[in-house]
């Protein structure tokens, strides 16, 4: 998890909590790759995923925002 939190821009202690969110992989964009989605569900009680997508390099991309649900939607 430190990877993908240096990746997301954050620090340690900043952002990640086991009991708001989690990762899963699986290929979200048809590449055949897998890819990561951590879905984080906010104090205020929203829900947004965000997505790394894998590259052929073995690597991932930036996070980006791929989901949002408002508060009492999801």
């Amino acid at each position: 998890m430190r990877n993908l939190r240096r990746q997301a821009g954050s620090g340690d202690g900043n952002w990640w909590a086991t009991s708001s969110g989690a990762p899963v992989s699986g290929d979200t964009d048809g590449d055949g790759r897998a890819d990561i989605v951590m879905m984080y569900n906010y104090a205020a009680g929203d829900t947004r995923a965000f997505t790394l997508t894998s590259r052929a390099d073995g690597g991932f991309d930036g996070v980006r925002a791929s989901w949002y649900a408002a508060p009492g939607m999801w």
